[in-house]
């Protein structure tokens, strides 16, 4: 055989096995979920807003009466107002508005709401097909339904500190507008006047030629102005970005790169081929042909086949560094043992991709691989981007707090957190879902990796995170904890023995007898306290620490100065009232019915202040007596709220 009938085999073999991959990716493509909703649409989250989205993107009046318009785009001169009804993804209940030709850019909008965290999220999207850059001015206006008494900024102020929002409203009802986050590239220009109606945000943008830009904006729901300001805090670490696709997050100007850098939205995935990603936004496609990854790490070398291996991203010029990202969500991190890697070009050719221009490379999806990484293991991430999954530390790790010095057991951990954004010290999260700052002692941490049994001493200096729990570890409503004025937030009961100086008597009642307590008026440890049965009681503490126990079993001792608010919605009566419920409870077993009767009704009138102890003795009762005490726990459960009726936006406390 000639070298040019070889060569003419070889490419048919290759245009054979190209259409093959063609068949198989088409027929294995899921149908897009995509449906056409009734406009307006209305977003529901857990604060009952109720968000009406106008087919223009924008929000109406609805059942919030927050705004006479909101959200409103003006690119450049031009109004956003696509003609055709938005899609509805139906997986990431997010709604896709259409594109729209505003001079040389293609502008679309994506709106989604977060129920949980109760905000309203824009992504504004402008493409650039011609051949020169495009400069212009993304325009959101807000024309709220009553005139502006509140406004202040969101971010650390001072000189080159550029706002990241703007909380606008009363200090009883306020939205907080976040136009950028620490780590953007873009940051927005607010315009709010006093009494006015309108405030309207600005950002100056420049989309290369034949690239995309995407700014992300967000609309938070928040009670009053003190609420508003934490709304940076409580977004830090959550992936206000869900669900967006990687062509969307990896344009984006306002917002950073994912602090873990190898996150879903960076991934570069194939989809009938495999590809690579220059640092001049060149791609090749084709299939790779690197045969093993040879990966030189802080640790040790680590050899990944390239079954395991589903993407690659590389950071730094002079001496890059590569992430390899596995098919299990772990990623290693260090330097390949090549300087090219190969690939056979769609077209036939093969080639070899020098390492150091290879921004980002992905295979092409496979057969039955999950839509998203899921990652459920126990892990460590590192500040370069790794991710490794490890084996639980066998010694307690001493924390030192604001609370005492700390020795935590691994199996009250949910995650200890070295570094994020606006963090200056460590975070400890709990399993109970407390959540306290601290300094995690230590200069190393050594852990086994679970995937390649190796020993590895991670350097405090190196670490992110260690997350040792991966299931929602967030307090219940229903559960017992102390709100702190430093953000921490403490889950359990308090412990021993309250002393209250009253204005006639020194009272001393026990911790797991209060149902609230919040500052008082006037010095030291002047506090407001709401005892077992709803009885209201002021005085004076008599120590500057109170005792309080974690549902995890960790006990600590709070400053009384950063008590912002303690509630336990299930507090215990005292002893006498616990043994008169004990005797009541045994009489839901009588044998006539009259007393049965009699001892419930007396235990509904006892009412809220029973309940946890109703709750408790209900497990260990026959079936009449237990359906006795769901009868009074009924009894004692508080009205629905009534909704609410239209207000201005002065008034919008009576809303929310």
């Amino acid at each position: 055989m000639t070298d040019r009938s070889r060569a003419q085999w070889i490419s048919a073999v290759f245009l054979f096995l190209l259409v093959a991959c063609l068949t198989t990716a088409l027929a294995q493509r899921k149908p897009p979920q995509l449906s056409t909703p009734e406009m307006p649409y209305v977003f529901h989250d857990d604060r009952d807003s109720a968000w009406d989205i106008q087919q223009d993107g924008s929000i109406g009046s609805g059942g919030n009466n927050l705004f006479d318009g909101g959200g409103h785009l003006v690119v450049g001169d031009s109004d956003y107002s696509a003609e055709d009804l938005p899609k509805l993804d139906r997986t990431t209940k997010e709604l896709c508005f259409p594109g729209m030709a505003i001079g040389n850019l293609t502008v679309k909008r994506r709106v989604w709401c977060n129920p949980k965290l109760s905000f309203i999220r824009y992504t504004e999207i402008l493409e650039n097909f011609s051949g020169a850059a495009v400069k212009t001015t993304l325009h959101v206006s807000y024309n709220l339904a009553g005139g502006v008494q509140y406004s202040s900024t969101l971010g650390e102020e001072g000189k080159n500190k550029p706002s990241l929002g703007l909380i606008v409203g009363d200090d009883s009802n306020c939205v907080a507008l976040v136009g950028a986050i620490d780590g953007g590239k873009i940051f927005p220009r607010y315009v709010s006047q006093r009494e006015s109606q309108t405030v309207d945000v600005y950002w100056d943008v420049e989309v290369p030629a034949r690239k995309t830009l995407a700014i992300v904006h967000l609309v938070v729901r928040r009670s009053n102005s003190v609420e508003a300001a934490k709304v940076l805090t409580e977004l830090a670490g959550k992936n206000v970005l869900k669900g967006l696709p990687p062509e969307v997050t990896h344009r984006l100007a306002n917002f950073p790169r994912s602090e873990k850098f190898a996150s879903q939205e960076e991934l570069l995935r194939g989809g009938a081929f495999d590809v690579i990603e220059l640092r001049d936004g060149d791609q090749y496609r084709g299939a790779l042909l690197q045969e093993q990854y040879k990966l030189h790490t802080f640790f040790g070398p680590v050899e990944l086949p390239p079954s395991r291996v589903i993407a690659e991203l590389s950071s730094g010029e002079v001496r890059p560094r590569q992430l390899l990202v596995t098919t299990d969500g772990e990623i290693f991190g260090g330097t390949l043992q090549s300087d090219s890697i190969p690939i056979q070009l769609a077209s036939g050719q093969s080639t070899r991709v020098p390492l150091a221009q290879i921004v980002r490379m992905g295979y092409r999806k496979r057969a039955g691989e999950p839509e998203e990484l899921k990652i459920d293991k126990p892990f460590v991430s590192l500040r370069g981007g790794e991710r490794m999954f490890v084996a639980a530390p066998t010694s307690p790790i001493r924390v030192a707090t604001r609370y005492g010095t700390l020795s935590l057991e691994p199996e009250t951990i949910a995650a200890l957190v070295f570094a994020g954004e606006d963090q200056s010290v460590h975070q400890v999260q709990l399993t109970d879902g407390s959540k306290f700052t601290g300094i995690i002692g230590g200069d190393a941490f050594e852990m086994k990796l679970t995937t390649t049994g190796q020993s590895v001493a991670f350097p405090s200096g190196m670490l992110r995170r260690i997350q040792l729990s991966t299931r929602d570890n967030d307090a219940d409503a229903d559960t017992a904890g102390l709100q702190l004025t430093n953000g921490d937030e403490l889950v359990g009961t308090l412990a021993g023995v309250v002393n209250v100086q009253t204005a006639f008597d020194l009272l001393k009642i026990n911790g797991n007898e209060i149902r609230t307590i919040d500052p008082g008026k006037g010095a030291g440890g002047a506090v407001q306290i709401t005892l077992w049965d709803n009885a209201p009681l002021n005085g004076q503490l008599d120590s500057d620490r109170l005792a309080i126990t974690l549902a995890s079993g960790v006990a600590m001792k709070v400053p009384v100065s950063l008590i912002e608010h303690y509630a336990n919605p299930q507090p215990l009566p005292p002893v006498q009232v616990v043994e008169r419920i004990k005797a009541i409870v045994t009489e839901l077993n009588a044998d006539d019915w009259a007393s049965r009767d009699r001892a419930q009704a007396q235990l509904i009138a006892i009412g809220p202040g029973a309940v946890g102890l109703l709750t408790e003795l209900r497990a260990a009762q026959p079936p009449e007596a237990q359906q006795r005490i769901d009868v009074v726990l009924k009894a004692d459960e508080p009205a629905p709220p009534q909704p609410p009726a239209p207000q201005n936006f002065r008034r919008m406390i009576v809303d929310w």
